[in-house]
């Protein structure tokens, strides 16, 4: 089961799916370069509502979707590591080093493998 929120919908998060028992939150966002990502692009009712998908076993994620041409990767955040950035960084963004290195899929053809994201391991 795959539910879409819409893009412009002011929602808790963009997209909540259940495959083979694995039970996900996800908010997506886009950059056009490999720069700093700023906190302020994930709302705080929307970290609160992955937290709680976090806090009934399921996945809370945040996906950026980096477009750039010949590159095309998505980088995968979990709301606990996000948050743990955010209160931790001196700062109100992920420096562009430590945004390359986390987690990231690259994309398979015109779109994204959902199963290869979730295979991510998930503290």
């Amino acid at each position: 089961m795959v539910k879409w929120q819409g893009y412009g919908v002011d929602s808790v998060y963009d997209i909540l799916i259940l495959l083979n028992s694995v039970y996900a939150g996800i908010e997506c966002k886009v950059v056009h370069a490999i720069e700093s990502f700023p906190f302020a692009r994930v709302r705080d009712h929307q970290i609160k509502a992955l937290q709680d998908v976090h806090n009934n076993n399921g996945r809370g994620l945040i996906l950026v979707n980096i477009r750039i041409p010949r590159h095309q990767e998505v980088k995968v955040i979990t709301v606990n590591n996000f948050v743990h950035l955010q209160t931790t960084l001196p700062r109100k963004s992920i420096p562009a080093d430590l945004f390359e290195s986390l987690p990231g899929v690259k994309k398979k053809g015109a779109l994204w493998d959902i199963k290869q994201i979730l295979n991510l391991p998930y503290p």
